[in-house]
C-alpha cells in the first residue's frame, strides 16, 4: 500500500504498472488486461493528467479491507457496506459531521449531521441545485431521506456509491501482491 501510495502521488505510471497484473479486470466485459486498462485510463497518451489519478487518491483515501487473507479491497465500506441496505438505493456518507440541508444550498437549514454512515437517495443520486466549490472542484446537492422520512440535501463531495470505483489487490500463488481489479458498477 505504502509503494502504490507514493506511485498515486507522484502519478507515476511505470510503478503503477509494475504493480498491475497483466489480466487486470476493468470492466464486466470482455475487454480487460493491462493495455486495455492503459489505453482506457489514457496512460499511453496523457499518463500525467490521466483521470485515473484521482479516482486512486479517493479510493485510497477512504481506506480499505481484506476479504480474506489473498484480496483486499478499497474503499472500505465496499467490503463492508451494511446488510440489508440495496447498494442501488443508498449512499455511504464519507465526512464526519455531514450537514443534511433543508435545501440544496450552503445556507439552507441544517437537518442534521451524519458520520460515516449510510443513507437513502431519493429519487436517483444525481446532484441537484446550484454548485458549491470546495478545495478547486465544484458539486452539487444530493437529494436524500432521513431514517425518520425528513428530506434533505448532502454535498455530494461527502457522499459516494458503494459501487463506484473500487480496487482489488490480490495475493499471486508465488506470495506476490498485484492490483488485479479496478472497476466501477455492478
Amino acid at each position: 500500500m505504502k509503494s502504490l501510495r507514493e506511485a498515486v502521488a507522484a502519478r507515476d505510471k511505470d510503478r503503477l504498472l509494475a504493480m498491475m497484473s497483466d489480466n487486470i479486470k476493468y470492466t464486466f466485459g470482455i475487454d480487460n488486461g493491462k493495455q486495455g486498462f492503459i489505453k482506457q485510463a489514457q496512460l499511453d497518451t496523457n499518463p500525467a493528467n490521466s483521470p485515473l489519478w484521482p479516482v486512486l487518491d479517493e479510493i485510497l483515501s477512504l481506506g480499505g479491507a481484506f476479504i480474506n487473507d489473498r484480496l483486499y479491497f478499497a474503499p472500505n465500506f465496499f467490503v463492508h457496506f451494511p446488510e440489508g441496505y440495496d447498494q442501488f438505493e443508498y449512499l455511504a456518507v464519507i465526512g464526519d459531521g455531514v450537514a443534511v440541508r433543508k435545501s440544496p444550498d450552503p445556507q439552507g437549514a441544517v437537518l442534521t449531521r451524519l458520520s460515516y454512515t449510510v443513507v437513502k437517495v431519493q429519487g436517483g443520486s444525481q446532484p441537484v441545485g446550484p454548485e458549491v466549490e470546495v478545495d478547486g472542484k465544484r458539486y452539487g446537492w444530493v437529494p436524500v431521506v432521513l431514517a425518520d422520512g425528513r428530506k434533505g440535501y448532502i454535498l455530494d463531495k461527502f457522499v459516494r456509491h458503494p459501487l463506484e470505483a473500487r480496487l482489488g489487490i490480490g495475493k499471486t500463488d508465488d506470495g506476490k501482491w498485484q492490483i488485479q481489479v479496478l472497476v466501477a458498477g455492478d
